[in-house]
């Protein structure tokens, strides 16, 4: 006896310039006047507050400033705008110079969902139409 599963979870690209993205709501982050935003992290971790005690030069907060692009894109992440809407928004500020466009907008939101846990998806990443995963149709076949 076969079992098979069927995989029928494929992303377009509809489905990936719908998705919506979220600033989290911990997040330490200073917009200065220019529109730059630089994220602030703690550096807590119990090795480096040992380090610390011994004298070692830790930041206790270390600063990360985004490029113009970067800082474009999340001054407008509401948790309502979709991929596409940013993609737009940042053409009509930035034209040609923004290109290649969808490439740069996923890649970066992709490194500050995953990598640096900025933002997240709002919808827990679900698109309609998708299957969840405990729903999908095994069939086996008998020889």
């Amino acid at each position: 006896m076969k079992t098979k599963k069927n995989n029928t979870n494929t992303t377009t690209n509809e489905d990936i310039l719908s998705i919506v993205y979220k600033i989290v709501d911990d997040l330490e982050y200073d917009v200065a006047e220019d529109g730059i935003v630089t994220v602030m992290k703690r550096q807590d971790h119990w090795v480096q507050n040992l380090f610390r005690k011994f004298h070692f030069r830790i930041p206790e907060i270390t600063r990360i400033s985004m490029d113009e692009y970067g800082s474009f894109l999340f001054n407008r992440i509401d948790g309502k705008r979709t991929v596409k809407e940013l993609g737009e928004l940042m053409y009509e500020e930035f034209g040609e110079d923004a290109n290649p466009l969808y490439e740069r907008i996923l890649v970066f939101l992709n490194h500050i969902d995953v990598n640096a846990e900025y933002i997240y998806i709002v919808d827990d990443g679900k698109v309609e139409g998708d299957k969840p995963e405990a729903e999908t149709e095994l069939t086996s076949d008998d020889e």
